[in-house]
């Protein structure tokens, strides 16, 4: 069973916690990620004045959310949905407005927290994802995610999409309660590459969740369900496994 649950949650993939905008719905939400990387003694010091910031553009009405997820090796990975790459300008002018309020000293010893910044971007693939209609969980309440790049093959690429279609299918015959969405990777990654993520309500329900599954489908199934998955694997050439935690206090939401 353990075997074959991991090899299922290599096509189980996140959706962040914001809802697709009209304008993005047929295409699937566009995500921007800012990733800083802090030196292990500074963790305090960026911490409080990261939540300083935040608190900062809860009162100057920041206009992009901001959802902080940390795979632990002292990385802080900041995700904002976005429209179009135009808006990582956007975002950048807005930020420099609230360092301004911050302080120059302030944010110098800020900067001094971190060894390094990374950007990336990356892209909702409706035509992939798997939707219950009674998902055990509301985007609201997960706090883990378990993230998997995978680096195919480029001219696997289609194949590989066409065997995870046929595997929703299996799942959604039997109503399966997690949601399961793919995302493809874009700016900062290596391509062609998706993003493949199961979310939780955290790493103790994950767990207890992926046993479960062999409850869920018959021997048979998860036979079926494990061909199709080695089918996959065989389009790939990386397939890269992170653990992720939400930090709620580095969230931001604006009010409108």
């Amino acid at each position: 069973m353990k075997t074959t649950t991991i090899l299922l949650a290599m096509l189980l993939c996140f959706c962040l916690l914001s809802p697709l905008s009209a304008q993005e719905e047929k295409k699937g939400q566009l995500w921007y990620c800012y990733e800083e990387t802090v030196k292990p003694g500074e963790v305090k010091v960026y911490m409080d004045l990261s939540k300083e910031m935040l608190e900062l553009c809860k009162q100057n009405n920041f206009p992009f959310p901001i959802y902080t997820w940390t795979p632990g090796e002292f990385k802080y990975q900041l995700w904002s949905p976005i429209n179009t790459l135009n808006d990582i300008d956007k975002i950048e002018d807005a930020w420099n407005k609230i360092t301004e309020k911050l302080g120059q000293e302030k944010y110098a010893t800020f900067n001094k927290t971190k060894v390094k910044n990374t950007t990336f971007t990356c892209r909702g693939r409706l035509d992939l994802h798997y939707q219950p209609e009674n998902p055990r969980y509301t985007t609201d309440d997960v706090s883990f995610g378990v993230w998997q790049e995978i680096l195919f093959i480029p001219e696997k690429v289609k194949e590989a999409e066409e065997l995870m279609k046929e595997m929703f299918k299996l799942i959604g015959a039997k109503n399966y309660d997690d949601p399961m969405y793919i995302y493809q990777a874009g700016l900062g990654y290596e391509t062609p590459m998706f993003i493949a993520v199961t979310n939780a309500l955290s790493e103790k329900d994950y767990n207890a969740q992926q046993e479960k599954m062999g409850e869920v489908f018959t021997e048979d199934e998860l036979k079926e369900i494990t061909e199709l998955n080695s089918k996959v694997i065989a389009c790939t050439q990386t397939v890269k496994v992170k653990r992720l935690w939400l930090l709620n206090d580095l969230k931001y939401e604006p009010d409108n």
